[in-house]
C-alpha cells in the first residue's frame, strides 16, 4: 500500500483507543494515587514508565512501517506520560520528606525510580526534537506520479487551534518541544547533584560517628564506683524551726488576703463557665493541604491540554484507527486496573473514616 493512500492510518496496537485511554487513565490518577498512598506510588510509577518505554520502543522498531500522524499521536502520549511522571513523582517526593524519620536511610531507594524516569523522559524527549528537525521527509516514501503529497493536509493541534505541520506546526514544535528539553535536562542535573551531595553526606557521617566511637574491645571495662554512705543530716536547732513553721503558717494567709484585696480577678465560677464551652468546630479546609491543591490543579490543567490535543489531532486530520479492538490495546487496558482499583479502595476507605471521625467527636 503506498504511504499517500494510508497517511491517516492509525495502528490500533500502538496508538488505538484502548493505548490512549490507558495513558490517559493512567496519568490522571498517579498524582491522585502518590497523594493517597506514597509507599505504594514506587510500583506504579515503574508499571507506567515501563508501559511508555515500551510504547516509545515499539515505535523505534516499527519506524519503517509508521507513518507521520501516528508518530504525531505517540509522541502526545509519551509526553502526556513524561508529565505525569514527573509530577506525580514531586509530590512523591515531597510526602517522603514529610514523613521521613529522624534515621538515616540509604538514598539509593529515593533515587531508584528518579533515574529511571529521568532516563525515559530524556530518551522521549530527544526523539520528539529529532521527529520535528526531519518531519519533511518523516515516514513518507515518494508518492505516485499524479498524488498530491498527504504532508501539505496534516496539520498540527495546539489544543484547538490546528496548523499545518510543514508550514507554523514545525517552527512552534521544534521551539516547544526544545525548550522543554533544555528545562528538563537543568531539573535532571539538578537533582543528580543533590543525589551526589546527599550521598557524600550521609558517608561523612558514618565514618565521623565511626572514628568518634570507639570500638568495645579496645576499651577495657570501668569498674563501677562504690557507694559512698551519706552522712545523716544534722538536726535543726529548736528556734530555728519554730520560727520556721510559725512563718510558713503565716506565709497562705497573707497571700490570700493581699490577692483578694488587689485588683479584681475573675470568680472561680467565671473560670469554670469559660472552661466547660464546646470547642470550635474545625472547618472543612483544614485538613487540605495548599501545596497538593497547586499540584492538582497544575496536572489536572496540562492533563487536559494535552488529552484535547491529542484527540483534536486525530479528528482534523481523519484518522482511522480502526473498530476492532486487538490484543495491544486489551493488553493496555488491563494494565491501567490495578491503579484504579487502588485509587477507588483508598479513596472510600478514606471517606468513611472521615465521616466516622467527624460522627465520633460531634
Amino acid at each position: 500500500m503506498s504511504d499517500c493512500v494510508r497517511y491517516n492510518a492509525i495502528d490500533p496496537d500502538i496508538a488505538g483507543p484502548g493505548v490512549r485511554t490507558s495513558f490517559y487513565v493512567q496519568a490522571f490518577i498517579l498524582v491522585f494515587l502518590v497523594d493517597r498512598s506514597w509507599e505504594d506510588a514506587p510500583i506504579t510509577l515503574w508499571t507506567f514508565i515501563a508501559m511508555s518505554f515500551g510504547l516509545t520502543v515499539a515505535s523505534i522498531v516499527n519506524r519503517d512501517h509508521i507513518n507521520l500522524l501516528e508518530a504525531l499521536a505517540v509522541s502526545n502520549l509519551v509526553w502526556l506520560a513524561n508529565i505525569g511522571i514527573f509530577i506525580a513523582l514531586a509530590s512523591y517526593s515531597r510526602q517522603k520528606a514529610n514523613s521521613r524519620k529522624a534515621k538515616v536511610e540509604r538514598p539509593s531507594f529515593d533515587y531508584g525510580v528518579k533515574f529511571g524516569a529521568i532516563a525515559q523522559t530524556l530518551l522521549t524527549m530527544s526523539l520528539t526534537v529529532y521527529l520535528w528537525t526531519r518531519i519533511d521527509t518523516f515516514g513518507l516514501k515518494e508518492c505516485q506520479i499524479g498524488v498530491e503529497n498527504p504532508r501539505k493536509s496534516i496539520h498540527y493541534v495546539f489544543f484547538v487551534g490546528a496548523v499545518p505541520v510543514l508550514g507554523a506546526g514545525k517552527v512552534a514544535g521544534l521551539i516547544c518541544s526544545s525548550i522543554a528539553t533544555a528545562i528538563y535536562v537543568i531539573v535532571s542535573l539538578r537533582e543528580l547533584y543533590a543525589f551526589y551531595r546527599c550521598r557524600n553526606g550521609i558517608r561523612r557521617k558514618v565514618d565521623d560517628s565511626r572514628e568518634k566511637c570507639p570500638s568495645p574491645t579496645t576499651q577495657p571495662p570501668t569498674p563501677l564506683p562504690s557507694p559512698l554512705p551519706s552522712p545523716l543530716p544534722s538536726p535543726l536547732p529548736s528556734s530555728l524551726h519554730v520560727r520556721g513553721t510559725s512563718n510558713t503558717s503565716l506565709l497562705p494567709n497573707q497571700l490570700s488576703a493581699s490577692n483578694s484585696r488587689g485588683s479584681g480577678e475573675a470568680p472561680p465560677t467565671t473560670i469554670q463557665g469559660k472552661a466547660s464551652r464546646r470547642p470550635k468546630r474545625r472547618r472543612w479546609s483544614s485538613d487540605l493541604d495548599p501545596m497538593t491543591i497547586g499540584i492538582s490543579i497544575c496536572h489536572v490543567a496540562v492533563w487536559v491540554y494535552l488529552v484535547v490535543s491529542n484527540e483534536q489531532l486525530l479528528t482534523v486530520n481523519g484518522a482511522d484507527d480502526g473498530d476492532v479492538i486487538g490484543f495491544g490495546q486489551i493488553v493496555a487496558l488491563v494494565v491501567v486496573i490495578p491503579s484504579v482499583l487502588a485509587v477507588f479502595i483508598i479513596n472510600v476507605v478514606v471517606t468513611v473514616a472521615t465521616i466516622l471521625n467527624r460522627l465520633i467527636f460531634l
